[in-house]
């Protein structure tokens, strides 16, 4: 895989990182049986640590993928876009492809 397409496989990676965290705070507030919303920072005890205010933190910066979903979308299609230009020309051009 070239240094290009790992960067970018990167850079949708980062933009993804506020969902992830959501989801990973959603889980571990489900499973431990504790209340958690935007509202709020609300106690949650795992193995005697109040991990609430950090679950807190974890579930509210979901909002900032208001801003980088769209990054990632335009990151990806930009990417398809190139590559389907650069299976076209190799067509074109009757090379053989490069993996």
């Amino acid at each position: 895989m070239s240094r290009i397409r790992k960067l970018l496989l990167l850079a949708i990676g980062v933009c993804l990182l506020p969902v992830l965290s959501v989801a990973a705070a959603s889980a571990m507030a489900s499973f431990n049986g504790c209340v958690l919303n935007e509202g709020d920072a609300h106690s949650c005890m795992v193995l005697g640590i109040d991990v609430g205010g950090a679950l807190y933190a974890m579930f509210v910066s979901g909002w900032f993928a208001m801003l980088t979903l769209p990054v990632a979308a335009t990151i990806a299609l930009a990417w398809i876009v190139a590559e389907a230009v650069m299976v076209l020309r190799r067509r074109k051009s009757g090379a053989t492809p490069v993996t």
